[in-house]
């Protein structure tokens, strides 16, 4: 933790060196970090979609499962 904190101070310390002009070039930079992170976070981009989900529904999604699937095998 106090590894990181350092390498922040740095960071914003190099940050505020840099000519105007490249401060675009650093924000792109960064922002490719950022989507990275978003690309490998892969099932959580799932998280929370099933909040407002009928209980009926759901109920039905999980207690039938397997009657569910074998109804669905039958029609093919």
């Amino acid at each position: 933790m106090v590894e990181t904190s350092k390498i922040r101070d740095e960071i914003k310390t190099r940050v505020d060196q840099v000519p105007a002009e490249r401060l675009s070039d650093i924000l792109e930079f960064i922002k490719q970090f950022e989507s990275e992170g978003e690309e490998d976070s892969g099932i959580l981009n799932y998280f929370g979609i099933w909040k407002d989900l009928d209980e009926e529904l759901l109920e039905d999604l999980t207690i039938n499962l397997h009657e569910n699937r074998i109804e669905t095998t039958r029609e093919y």
